[in-house]
C-alpha cells in the first residue's frame, strides 16, 4: 500500500511540475511590469504570485525525487533535471525573501534573469526525459 502511494505521488510530477513554471513566469513578468507607470502592479500581488510558485516548486522537487527513484528514466539526465529544477525552487525562494525584505536591488533583478534561465534550462531538461532528447529536432 505505501509503495503505490508513493508511486502515485511521484507520477504527480509531470503534472505539477507545469504549475511552478507558469506561476513563476507570471511572477517574472509582473516584476517587469511593476516597473512600468501604464501597468504599476501591486508588490504585494508580486510576492502572493511568488510565493505560491516557490511553494509549487518545492513541491514539484518533492514529487520528481519520487519519480526519479523509479528508474525508469536515464540517470545522467535526471540528475541534471533534479538539480536545476533545485536550482529554481531555491531561486525563487530567495526573491520572494527579497521581495519580503523589499530589496528590489541588482541582485534581486539578476536573480529574476537568472530564474527565467533556469525555468527554460530545467524545462528543456524535463522534455528530454519525457520525450527524447531530439524531440524538438526530430522533425526537422
Amino acid at each position: 500500500m505505501l509503495l503505490s502511494v508513493t508511486t502515485v505521488f511521484g507520477r504527480l510530477h509531470p503534472v505539477l511540475v507545469h504549475l511552478p513554471i507558469g506561476i513563476l513566469l507570471i511572477g517574472i513578468l509582473l516584476q517587469w511590469l511593476h516597473n512600468r507607470e501604464s501597468h504599476a502592479v501591486s508588490i504585494q500581488v508580486i510576492k502572493i504570485v511568488f510565493l505560491t510558485g516557490m511553494l509549487c516548486a518545492w513541491i514539484s522537487c518533492l514529487t520528481g525525487y519520487v519519480l526519479s527513484t523509479s528508474g525508469d528514466y536515464e540517470e545522467g539526465l535526471v540528475d541534471w533535471h533534479m538539480w536545476m529544477g533545485i536550482a529554481v525552487a531555491v531561486t525563487s525562494s530567495l526573491i520572494y525573501w527579497k521581495i519580503v525584505r523589499q530589496e528590489t536591488d541588482i541582485l534581486y533583478k539578476g536573480l529574476s534573469i537568472l530564474l527565467l534561465l533556469l525555468i527554460m534550462i530545467t524545462g528543456h531538461l524535463g522534455g528530454s526525459l519525457t520525450h527524447g532528447s531530439d524531440y524538438l529536432t526530430a522533425a526537422l
